[in-house]
């Protein structure tokens, strides 16, 4: 329950002893300049955006330099009624992946957006600018790529390649042909030798 309640008349003027007059003004927000940052995401989710289409949203921190601890907001419009605006968020997805050491042919699950935290990559950055004049500039994720001598997640799916096949039955080798065996010598008949053509 609150302490005060700034609709009772009796407690609005109370004083709450903050004196902003003393207070320094924020700097305006800037984002960071284009360039490749190390990064990691720190928190994702699967949402709908307010037209009710299926999206990932993930916070993306930077890690180290001037930049530190800087935060990108990327939302992956993965329910899109445009299927291009699907293909480019699936692939994002992929090269995210990917860049995380992951091999890119494994089903999205909440349980790896998860494992993904903490992993760190090489986001390219660069910065948007609303043509229009209603937002600030923001920055956005133009590329992925791994971080030199990051370890592979221990339990990434491998790639299935196509098992080799099983080796043919060794045939056992097919007996001589009778064709292809000598002749049988004669054998002498029963009795005695049988003479032969100059003994007669």
């Amino acid at each position: 329950m609150s302490y005060y309640n700034y609709t009772d008349p009796n407690q609005a003027t109370d004083d709450l002893d903050i004196d902003l007059s003393s207070v320094e003004e924020a700097a305006p927000f800037e984002p960071v300049p284009p360039g490749e940052y190390v990064m990691q995401s720190v928190g994702a989710e699967a949402t709908y955006s307010k037209a009710g289409n299926r999206m990932i949203k993930v916070q993306y921190q930077i890690l180290g330099g001037t930049h530190d601890n800087r935060r990108i907001f990327e939302q992956y419009n993965v329910g899109h009624t445009n299927p291009t605006v699907v293909q480019i968020a699936q692939r994002d997805l992929k090269a995210w992946v990917m860049a995380c050491g992951y091999t890119g042919n494994e089903r999205l699950t909440m349980g790896m957006l998860h494992d993904l935290e903490g992993r760190e990559f090489i986001g390219v950055v660069k910065v948007d600018k609303d043509k229009t004049g209603q937002y600030q500039d923001s920055n956005r994720i133009r590329a992925y790529k791994p971080l030199p001598g990051a370890v592979a997640p221990a339990h990434a799916a491998p790639v299935h390649t196509q098992a080799p096949a099983p080796a043919a039955a060794a045939v056992p080798p097919t007996p001589p042909q009778a064709a292809h065996m000598p002749p049988p010598q004669a054998q002498p008949a029963a009795g005695g030798a049988s003479k032969r053509p100059w003994e007669r």
